[in-house]
């Protein structure tokens, strides 16, 4: 693996430094991984930042993930034709916008359009919805299997780029950008015979739920809430309800826990609408609390308030629990136990990201 940290102090002349230096490695494959760290001001960025994107290419590297805190500051152009580079990469994850810029664009669009890409994330790009319907529309990876795009990404546009990539088999909506408007009333499209996992907030996949038609043994829905900013003066549980309501046959729900720091956000998010009769079939169920970083003391453990949602799973024969903080399993039986109709084995997981 090979990091790359670029702050606002680099020359062009260490710049042509790293450029050389990757032109060196051209075909060894002798990196396989690049991450960059971008921490450079976008108006002032060199041309030669996009040889150097170019340069790695060339190396034989096959993952690249990069990252920035810079906002786009306007300056994102997405041309009609770019000039396409040979590319070994499996492997791109993206959270900035200034892969979208001008020194930048035509490795982007180029790694599009011709890489052997199985893994795509896109986030923080600051894309409006009509750049991302531009952007979809030119991708052409044939070998993805797994794609994330920030909720800027228009619905309508996302799931023509899933009816085209087949072979996509997991899609993640992340909390990045700022969320489309709904879309409502219109026609399911094919079925996505390949998507097995979806993963993202409730109010971002029940819109994409409209405009896809998932397969009858769509495996994995993963359930998402913003880390630090829970859903407010909305019933949580209602919308996973409606989200489900277009799985009928799903075998294994995840839901993820948001950082709460208040007895009335704690109350909100847990409450259960206990009026409402609608039943979730899954067999298999996970509750992911905040990571054990984030899970200081002043956190509350959304977990062990959620007892009652499992009324609404009358099938559930598994519940696996990892928190940042967990109880005894003792605790968690008593929790949960009471409000199940069968023996459920409940299992105390590592939490992962």
């Amino acid at each position: 693996m090979f990091a790359l940290f670029l702050n606002e102090t680099l020359s062009r002349q260490k710049l042509g430094a790293m450029c050389a230096f990757f032109d060196s490695l051209k075909d060894t494959q002798a990196v396989c991984q690049v991450h960059l760290h971008l921490y450079i001001d976008p108006t002032g960025m060199s041309p030669i930042f996009g040889s150097l994107l170019e340069s790695i290419l060339g190396s034989g590297c096959t993952e690249l993930h990069a990252s920035s805190h810079s906002a786009s500051g306007g300056l994102i152009h997405i041309p009609r034709m770019t000039q396409l580079f040979p590319s070994t990469l499996t492997s791109l994850n993206i959270s900035s916008p200034m892969f979208f810029f001008p020194h930048s664009i035509r490795f982007t669009l180029s790694v599009l359009q011709s890489a052997p890409l199985a893994i795509l994330w896109l986030n923080n790009t600051g894309l409006s919805p009509l750049q991302w319907a531009v952007l979809l529309g030119k991708v052409n990876l044939p070998s993805l299997v797994e794609l994330e795009v920030d909720q800027t990404c228009l619905y309508d546009a996302l799931a023509t780029c899933l009816i085209v990539h087949r072979a996509i088999s997991k899609l993640t909506i992340s909390h990045c950008g700022f969320p489309t408007m709904s879309v409502e009333d219109i026609t399911p499209r094919s079925v996505l015979h390949s998507l097995r996992k979806l993963a993202g907030p409730a109010t971002r996949i029940l819109p994409l739920l409209k405009v896809i038609t998932l397969p009858s043994d769509f495996q994995c829905l993963y359930i998402t809430f913003h880390p630090y900013h829970p859903e407010r003066n909305q019933n949580v549980f209602s919308d996973i309800l409606l989200c489900v309501e277009y799985l009928p046959c799903l075998s294994h729900l995840e839901i993820s826990m948001p950082m709460i720091t208040s007895t009335d956000e704690l109350a909100a998010f847990v409450t259960f609408p206990i009026t409402d009769k609608r039943v979730i079939p899954v067999r298999d169920l996970t509750f992911r609390g905040i990571h054990p970083i984030l899970s200081t003391p002043d956190v509350f453990d959304a977990i062990g308030h959620c007892g009652p949602w499992l009324r609404a799973f009358p099938n559930v024969c598994v519940l696996r629990i990892a928190s940042g903080r967990p109880l005894p399993l003792d605790r968690y039986k008593a929790i949960f136990c009471p409000f199940t109709q069968q023996n459920v084995e409940i299992t105390i997981i590592p939490h992962q990201y």
